[in-house]
């Protein structure tokens, strides 16, 4: 498997802003920890080259996402789940882990369909084996996925729960799905919600059979043609935000608001870095979910206005090409209050005035 060289893995750590790790460092779930959380805040979750390219085309070549995520001129791009989580397996193979790459199902649930089904092989995760127990470590499924690593523990129903970025809950259990003949088949099924009183998502699934990277090109290729694809119908970026994020603006509000935040799932969390929000660009809004505050900072209106939050919000500097790019496209923001494909919000649903900022009721 693929590994970056010293080189670049120093690099890749000032990207992040993570301090150096000397080659005597233990490689234990604390750095681990910290490594997940720092390229959650930095590296989005993102489908910008479906929109802003004139290829349209995502490569999944370990060369070519260090070129994209890392020392890329233009800032801190991301990618969707297969590039984050490739770039993030040849990060911590290159530090000594032992990395599994495996699929999975991302379920109908996700996307708004109640109905119990699940799609066709369309997800990545990494797991990752530390002192001989492994666990789900994932970069790539945006603001409801895990932020810090999730023990793989086969226990009775219900599964195994962790806090999130409070109030949010995170749950893994190893069962069956309806949809199986064969009753004792098993995946691991991860979930979240919203708070305690609030119902479960079962967001996706996934086996410990690994996947090689001709499984991965032709998930990838689908994922990034198919018409029918969310990534290919929406616009989005998101990321985790730092709790010095908060402290470096003078947020006073929102610190006050963050509650414990996560800093890793365990126990020696002191130092590390603590994911205590995301930020959200979702079509034509930007919001920020901080507690169980979700905020409406922006209304985009046009693809100026778009290129503005990417830059402002997300450190994206878009460059002229990848701005023609888009034109024509049923993603594209027209600036006249509509969109060549309805890719603007309907402008009930966008919020409401409380307490002199934007709200929003639905989250991404």
């Amino acid at each position: 498997m693929a590994v970056y060289s010293p080189s670049q893995l120093t690099q890749y750590l000032n990207h992040i802003s993570h301090p150096p790790i000397p080659s005597s460092a233990p490689r234990d779930l604390s750095l681990l920890s910290s490594l997940q959380t720092r390229q959650l805040c930095t590296i989005p979750f993102e489908s910008l080259s479906l929109h802003y390219s004139p290829t349209r085309l995502i490569s999944l070549s370990p060369h070519a996402l260090f070129a994209k995520m890392v020392t890329n001129p233009a800032g801190r791009r991301g990618g969707y789940c297969m590039e984050n989580n490739a770039l993030f397996g040849c990060v911590l193979r290159g530090f000594g882990y032992e990395v599994l790459s495996v699929g999975g199902r991302v379920s109908h649930e996700t996307t708004g369909r109640r109905d119990g089904g699940w799609d066709g092989w369309n997800h990545m995760v990494n797991l990752v084996r530390v002192e001989g127990r492994r666990y789900l470590v994932d970069v790539g499924f945006g603001g409801d996925g895990p932020c810090f690593p999730i023990p793989l523990e086969r226990r009775g129903e219900g599964g195994v729960v962790f806090e999130g970025v409070a109030p949010q809950e995170l749950r893994l259990e190893w069962k069956s799905l309806p949809k199986h003949t064969d009753p004792e088949q098993r995946v691991w099924v991860y979930s979240h919600r919203e708070n305690r009183i609030a119902r479960w998502v079962e967001a996706y699934c996934f086996t410990e059979v690994e996947f090689f990277a001709e499984d991965f090109a032709i998930m990838n290729m689908s994922t990034m043609t198919l018409r029918e694809s969310y990534f290919v119908q929406t616009v989005l970026a998101q990321r985790f935000v730092l709790e010095e994020e908060l402290v470096e603006e003078g947020d006073l509000e929102d610190q006050a608001n963050i509650g414990q935040g996560t800093s890793g799932g365990t126990n020696d969390g002191e130092n590390r870095p603590r994911a205590v929000g995301v930020m959200i660009l979702h079509k034509d809004l930007v919001k920020r979910r901080m507690a169980d505050k979700v905020e409406v900072l922006t209304v985009l209106e046009s693809e100026a206005d778009r290129a503005a939050a990417l830059k402002k919000y997300f450190s994206i500097e878009l460059g002229e090409e990848e701005l023609r790019a888009i034109r024509d496209l049923p993603t594209e923001l027209r600036g006249d209050g509509g969109s060549a494909g309805g890719e603007n919000t309907d402008r009930v649903q966008r919020g409401f005035k409380v307490n002199g900022a934007r709200k929003i009721e639905e989250k991404v």
